[in-house]
């Protein structure tokens, strides 16, 4: 079963809206187009450029429509500026309202343009401008929204399988060490970081396939950056490093994707949370007992709430029936030992094209059929009474979505 107690939209798409339209050129450059006047000896100027560590200048007033790059006056002789200067190519310049996204795509291809204001350029703005900070909170934002994301999707995972797929006993320890030091109410999977959820991710069965990856190596070539740039953002670090600008453009691309990807599996889940309640429970035997759906009994026979549990499927990754076969078997030995009178039942979707074998559990508490839902690796189970089917979270036992027993 999936996850649906939030029916938030995906979180990225505010982001990318964010960089598409709010979030200009003009709010990331920083120090106005420097310029030298065309009389200027060329060594001299030169060296002015050296000292400011700049690449490149107009040449005229300011704002100017003319340039000279560093490495034409290391050729130069002993003429004026005037005579290496250059016209500024229309194809390099943007206006300063240009989105920061567009500007994103077209940093792909050149390392530097020309911002204009009105007719004349009055900056340039290069990959060093990416460090801006409007730009650096916009990114550990989606990182952030990743690391989310990833816990959603391991909402139906006990702790002791999040530990068992991390596999790291330092990562486990640091994690520990966190936990302690924080108040008793904190879960222990929230005191992982980016990194671990990362590893988590490439490591569970089904993740890889459902973010639309080949191979672990592939996986590792997007996102193996991600938990240092968290890191680094996060303590007010520089996100462009020396020589790394053209590197840093396509990793915020990379994260903007992947952001995108983690949710939009985020929302698929709890599309089909939506489709499990929906589930008709009928009884094995023959004929068959409706017990919730369409033609439920109308009869109930139970004074307490009962329970419909399964150990199919863990995660809501699909298993062998073999596997689920044996996962059932364990269940169901727990489910005795503790006094439970267990019926044999089906959970499947309206049409019975889908199917899980499941227990109808009596004489056991809520508070233990949600702990062993969370053990076996479901996301979710459901509480009958005689009037509903209550669709429950397995990690808080709250009920998530009620349904009429004989929804039609």
């Amino acid at each position: 079963m999936a996850d649906t107690r939030s029916h938030r939209t995906n979180p990225s798409k505010p982001l990318d809206r964010l960089l598409e339209s709010t979030l200009t050129v003009a709010d990331i450059v920083s120090t106005p187009f420097w310029c030298i006047k065309p009389d200027m000896p060329a060594q001299d100027a030169l060296a002015a450029m050296n000292a400011h560590s700049f690449d490149v200048g107009g040449v005229g007033p300011d704002p100017t429509r003319s340039f000279v790059h560093r490495d034409d006056l290391l050729k130069a002789g002993t003429g004026p500026v005037s005579l290496y200067a250059k016209p500024i190519d229309a194809s390099l310049c943007i206006e300063k309202s240009l989105p920061v996204a567009t500007l994103l795509q077209l940093f792909k291809n050149n390392d530097r343009l020309f911002v204009l204001d009105g007719n004349l350029v009055r900056w340039v703005v290069t990959h060093a401008d990416l460090d801006a900070p409007a730009v650096s909170v916009a990114v550990l934002s989606f990182l952030v929204i990743i690391e989310a994301g990833m816990k959603e999707l391991a909402n139906g995972l006990h702790d002791s399988q999040i530990k068992d797929t991390l596999k790291s006993k330092s990562r486990i320890q640091k994690a520990d060490g966190v936990q302690a030091g924080r108040p008793h109410e904190t879960r222990w999977r929230d005191c992982l970081q980016l990194v671990d959820w990362l590893n988590i991710c490439k490591r569970t069965p089904g993740h890889l396939e459902e973010f639309g990856y080949p191979s672990i190596r592939a996986f590792e070539q997007d996102t193996d950056a991600f938990g240092d740039m968290r890191n680094d953002l996060a303590h007010g670090r520089q996100l462009i490093t020396t020589n790394s600008g053209k590197k840093m453009v396509d990793r915020i691309a990379q994260v903007r994707a992947f952001s995108d990807t983690v949710w939009r599996a985020v929302e698929h889940r709890r599309t089909r949370w939506e489709q499990y309640a929906d589930t008709v429970i009928v009884g094995s035997g023959d004929p068959q007992t409706i017990y919730a759906g369409p033609s439920a009994i109308e009869e109930w026979e139970y004074s307490k709430p009962v329970y419909v549990i399964t150990a199919w499927n863990p995660g809501s990754v699909w298993m062998s029936e073999e596997r689920n076969a044996a996962n059932n078997a364990a269940l169901r030995k727990i489910l005795g030992r503790r006094g439970g009178l267990v019926v044999d039942v089906v959970g499947q979707s309206q049409d019975g094209i889908w199917q899980e074998d499941s227990f109808l559990v009596s004489g056991i508490d809520g508070h233990q059929i949600s702990e062993l839902a969370a053990l076996f690796g479901q996301l979710a189970y459901f509480e009958l009474t005689k009037d509903e089917m209550r669709v429950c979270d397995s990690a808080t036992g709250q009920v998530v979505e009620p349904v009429p027993l004989r929804k039609r």
